[in-house]
Parts: C-alpha cells; sequence; structure tokens
C-alpha cells in the first residue's frame, strides 16, 4: 500500500517511520518496502498521483494500485519483509 507520508529527519541524520503492509490474509506474504529522497517537485508529482490513483472506495482503501515510474536519480533504500500475522 502505497503510505506518501513525508518524513524529516532528526539532527543526528536518522529517521523513522511507521508502515503497515498486507492485510489479515497476507500471511506470510513478501513485501518491498522502499524509502525514497526527492526533491519538491518530485514529491507533489507523487502526491498527486496517490491523490488520484489511490483514493479510497467505501470508505476502504483499494489493495491493488497501478505502478508507477519512480524519479530517476532518486536516492533509494529498500527492504523486502514477510508478514508474520
Amino acid at each position: 500500500m502505497p503510505q506518501a507520508n513525508e518524513v524529516a529527519p532528526e539532527k543526528t541524520g536518522e529517521w523513522k517511520h511507521n508502515i503497515y503492509v498486507g492485510r489479515p490474509q497476507d500471511v506470510k506474504a513478501e513485501f518491498e518496502i522502499k524509502a525514497m529522497w526527492v526533491d519538491l517537485r518530485s514529491h507533489r508529482a507523487l502526491e498527486t498521483f496517490f491523490q488520484s490513483q489511490c483514493r479510497q472506495v467505501n470508505g476502504e482503501s483499494p489493495y491493488n494500485y497501478p505502478g508507477i515510474k519512480l524519479p530517476e536519480g532518486t536516492p533509494t533504500a529498500q527492504v523486502t519483509v514477510t508478514r508474520l500475522n
């Protein structure tokens, strides 16, 4: 599920952000989590995408999101996780 809230690094350079992966029936499923550092222009473009493509339906977020091309040259950090419960 795209989670587009921005994160401000602390003075130490460290940062943290809570995310949610999958649904209850997705136990043992793998998910890729990617953090991206983007400029303001790219940030606004991503926000527009999320608002237009990932809107709620009947009060619930949809689970099948369309793909998106990420901004080129953007530093990223990625990890694959498995939902345990």
